[in-house]
């Protein structure tokens, strides 16, 4: 006989997440009155990575040969429990669920024609697919302080996989003109002004710097904003094949800029010495500059 089932309990309402593990328990047992020689126990989840490092019979490590285990001989009401554990994969949450068999088989005497080889499965489901992607921007500009004309902004962008299912295609977008992108080795500038992160791991965050130089049109609007936007391909949903999931994540930083300064700089000076006096007929040549000292420019100047 084979009995197989799952002891431990799923770690979400909806099933097992990503990276949960979960506890297989194989009970065989010999219950006729003939002794079963040569039994092997082959699971479908033997050959997973990490299950072999976790297999127990009767609560003592076992050691798997070629993806099979041997068990020996099995006299007449004699039983083996068998355990082992198993982390959930992102294939399996793309798939909705973790399905196995399992097979047991015995040599019996000659005599005995087709002597039972007793198989079960197991059907464990996922949790629900999570496709959280979240972008967080940040700059170095102190909080409740201005930024002035020329001055230069750092920026930081991190585009995080939070869900439970690793993303293709993440594309990040900056919505602030004349931005400039740092380059990296994880990522790509596109000349659109895109950047491409490509494949993003469960769990997995990148991060992104970039630089911007404040100009007057900032000063007049009185702030900067900056928003930043990430997406990724969509991914079906196993629950819901016919609405694929779309991770897509936003934020931006909004930077005070200075005040307004309007400071308009008349001077005007002569070619006459100091202490010079300038008599009749003689020309005296002025010099009249004109300066914008503010942060702004000026249109209509007279």
């Amino acid at each position: 006989t084979l009995d197989k089932s799952v002891i431990s309990q799923p770690n979400t309402p909806t099933g097992y997440d990503y990276g949960s593990t979960i506890i297989y328990q194989i009970t065989i047992g010999n219950e006729g009155n003939i002794t079963r020689t040569n039994v092997v126990v082959t699971d479908d989840m033997f050959g997973k990575p990490g299950v072999a490092e976790t297999v127990t019979v009767d609560g003592k490590p076992a050691t798997l040969t070629e993806g099979k285990l041997l068990l020996g001989d099995m006299e007449p009401n004699t039983y083996h429990t068998i355990s082992y554990s198993y982390v959930v994969t992102a294939d399996d949450m793309k798939a909705g669920k973790v399905e196995n068999v399992v097979l047991a088989q015995g040599d019996a005497p000659e005599e005995i024609e087709n002597p039972n080889q007793p198989t079960d499965s197991e059907t464990v489901e996922t949790a629900d697919l999570d496709p959280t992607l979240v972008v967080t921007k940040s700059s170095d500009v102190a909080e409740d302080a201005t930024v002035g004309l020329g001055e230069t902004i750092h920026y930081t962008i991190t585009v995080a996989n939070n869900g439970n299912v690793p993303y293709t295609g993440v594309v990040v977008e900056d919505y602030l003109a004349n931005l400039v992108i740092d380059e990296s080795t994880r990522y790509t500038v596109n000349g659109d002004g895109t950047v491409t992160i490509g494949n993003l791991a469960v769990g997995e965050t990148v991060t992104i710097t970039a630089s911007y130089v404040v100009t007057s049109d900032d000063i007049k609007t009185g702030h900067v904003l900056n928003t930043v936007t990430a997406t990724a391909d969509p991914i079906e949903d196993p629950n819901d094949p016919e609405n694929p999931k779309k991770p897509e994540g936003k934020d931006e930083e909004d930077d005070e800029t200075d005040d307004l300064d309007t400071t308009l700089t008349v001077t005007k000076s002569s070619d006459v010495a100091e202490g010079v006096t300038v008599g009749l007929g003689e020309t005296i040549n002025y010099t009249i500059t004109v300066k914008n000292d503010g942060n702004v420019p000026y249109t209509g100047v007279k």
